[in-house]
């Protein structure tokens, strides 16, 4: 007889409403941190620096205590690697209600939005978003959550 089991109804519920915000953070967190690999959030390539263009003042001149070879080449948004380590380890809360990934070292909102910066904000940063909500990651999110919910409730 297949009898109706609240006890396993709700266990299932409770188990959904605490580990699928948490995979969510997660899979932001690492689908965030892959742009600075690729050099674009999904297909929105970040605009090219000045230091990887041929014949402008920072390709000619080799910057103090970096390679000519280091500075041609380096990943866009990655000087230190402080700013993509912080990206990787972004997580401050998850709730049923609500996930907050933030970085909160004072250049990350200039680069993720663009904006003026430098003395006097004489430099004009283009936008090179590294942590914003796009159609792939919600794609990806969408299909998780199917997944997830897919295993837990029909056991699959």
């Amino acid at each position: 007889m297949n009898g109706f089991n609240f006890q396993q109804v709700r266990a299932n519920l409770l188990r959904t409403q605490k580990e699928i915000p948490l995979r969510l953070a997660k899979q932001a967190e690492k689908h965030f941190a892959e742009s600075f690999s690729k050099g674009a959030l999904d297909e929105n390539k970040w605009k090219e620096v000045q230091r990887r263009i041929p014949n402008t003042p920072e390709w000619k001149y080799k910057r103090k205590g970096v390679s000519l070879n280091t500075q041609r080449t380096a990943p866009i948004l990655v000087q230190s690697g402080n700013l993509r380590r912080k990206v990787n380890r972004s997580i401050q809360s998850v709730t049923p209600n609500q996930i907050r990934l933030v970085v909160d070292l004072p250049y990350a909102k200039i680069h993720n939005e663009g904006g003026m910066a430098g003395r006097n904000h004489s430099a004009k940063i283009p936008a090179r978003p590294f942590m914003k909500q796009t159609a792939t990651l919600t794609k990806m999110q969408t299909e998780l959550i199917t997944t997830y919910i897919n295993k837990i409730w029909r056991g699959q």
